[in-house]
Parts: structure tokens; sequence; C-alpha cells
């Protein structure tokens, strides 16, 4: 029998978690036309939000003695990025990997040909950055790369480089 580590079942809880949360965020009419975005590398696969309000989202959701930083992006093919900052302090680089000091920082690709998800934090080969370049109370801007373990089989990995994205950000 195989056991699934602490680290699985918190980043798993965390995608699902965030899908909720910003699944519910309200939505004014506007469009992702308005330049919202999400892009990203994944290895021979080129991710892009699609143009749905809800394809690219942000929410910081404050949890009272911190606040999380939740970014999401679905592509047209139903692939997803989910970037979490449970302790977002504001502009400025945060560690994508399993360490101590990243706080349960994470980046994550799901992909939609058969739900795999593929962690920042899933295991020692896990690793990369989110970095926030402006945010006001209306968008976040920013980019990202990260290495994303497969949570079922750690010697399976993707790429995610050059990403990058400009979305409209929910205060909860």
């Amino acid at each position: 029998m195989k056991y699934r580590s602490l680290p699985q079942y918190f980043f798993v809880s965390s995608i699902l978690l965030s899908f909720l949360i910003i699944g519910c965020s309200s939505d004014d009419g506007t469009s992702a036309a308005d330049g919202e975005f999400i892009v990203a590398d994944v290895e021979t696969l080129f991710f892009e939000t699609g143009e749905r309000p809800d394809d690219a989202t942000a929410a910081l959701i404050d949890g009272g003695q911190f606040i999380t930083l939740v970014i999401q992006g679905l592509d047209g093919n139903g692939n997803a990025i989910v970037l979490i900052a449970p302790s977002y302090e504001g502009e400025g680089s945060y560690d994508l990997s399993f360490m101590e000091e990243s706080n349960g920082t994470s980046g994550s690709f799901v992909a939609a040909e058969n739900g795999t998800a593929f962690s920042s934090v899933g295991g020692d080969l896990g690793t990369g950055s989110l970095t926030v370049l402006s945010q006001n109370n209306e968008e976040i801007r920013g980019s990202f790369e990260f290495i994303g373990v497969n949570v079922n089989d750690e010697n399976d990995t993707r790429a995610i480089t050059n990403g990058s994205f400009r979305v409209r950000i929910d205060v909860q």
C-alpha cells in the first residue's frame, strides 16, 4: 500500500480550495479581453488563459494572521496553473520549492488530459519562483517559473518556464 505524504495532501487540498474560493468570486462582467492573462511554456505546450472572465483570476484572502495570494488560470484545453503564496507580503519574490522558508508557497500545473497534477512542492526535485512586480487594488502583475513534480510519481516532472501574468485581483 502506497501512502501519500503530508505535502501531497496539502498540495491537493490547496488546489481544490483555490478553485472553490476563486470560482465563487464576484464577476462584474468584464472579460479577459480587458488585458488579463496568464501565460507560460509547459515543456512542449504553450499555456495561455482563455477569454472568459474567470479564466485568469487572483484573490487576496485575509486569514487574520496572514494574507494568502492565489492566482489561477485555465486555458482553452482545460489545463490549469495555480500559484499560492500563503504568507503574502506584497511585491517581491517568493520561493516555490518545498522548504521551510517558503512558508507553503507553491506552483502547480494540472494537465487536462488525465488530471495529473505537477507541483513545485512535490518531492526534492520541485523548485521555482514567483515574482510579483506590481500590485494595486485592481490588478496584480508578475512572473513565475517552476519545476513541477507529478504528485503520484516523483520521477515525472514538467518544466514551467517564461510564465507571466496580469490579472484583476479580488480582495476577500
